[in-house]
């Protein structure tokens, strides 16, 4: 049986180094979102490649506590529940209130498109986003666990202007 390698967990002074990378960017919002996705759900970057708002939102229209991955979505091929922990919770009621036409089917995190990103795709632009720091870049996750004190607020500023 191969064992698998283990994501590196980021310090909270690593995940705030990479917020602040992608603070810097076209899409400050989206970028953050993907990464905390990441970091407190501990969710792969295919699995985030694959949400719809639709599998985070209650029906009303609330942040679930929990959601459900498709099988067809997980590297295991198994449905699993994912937890949204109360931090999280926060962070993706900001983003919800920065997204300008919020559609059930439409990908959480968008490409430039508005189209879903394959998980290639997001695998590579998410990198992006560990190299100029210095950490190690995992295709698979940023990480799991920590907390991060970033503001939430700029983050809807930069996309408005």
């Amino acid at each position: 049986m191969m064992s698998m390698k283990q994501a590196k967990v980021l310090t909270e002074a690593e995940l705030k180094r990479v917020l602040a990378v992608a603070a810097q960017s076209k899409h400050a919002a989206r970028n953050r979102i993907a990464l905390l996705l990441s970091h407190y759900a501990g969710l792969r970057v295919g699995e985030i490649a694959t949400l719809c708002w639709s599998d985070l939102l209650g029906p009303d229209g609330e942040i679930k506590q929990q959601f459900m991955l498709k099988a067809e979505h997980t590297k295991s091929n198994e449905a699993r529940p994912v937890h949204v922990s109360a931090k999280l919770q926060k962070e993706l009621t900001v983003y919800k209130s920065c997204v300008k036409q919020l559609s059930p089917s439409a990908p959480l995190v968008p490409s430039q498109k508005r189209g879903p990103f394959s998980a290639t795709a997001y695998a590579s632009f998410s990198g992006g986003f560990m190299r100029p720091q210095a950490l190690p870049a995992h295709p698979h996750t940023v990480g799991v666990g920590g907390s991060s004190r970033s503001s939430l607020m700029p983050v809807c500023r930069q996309k408005s202007s």
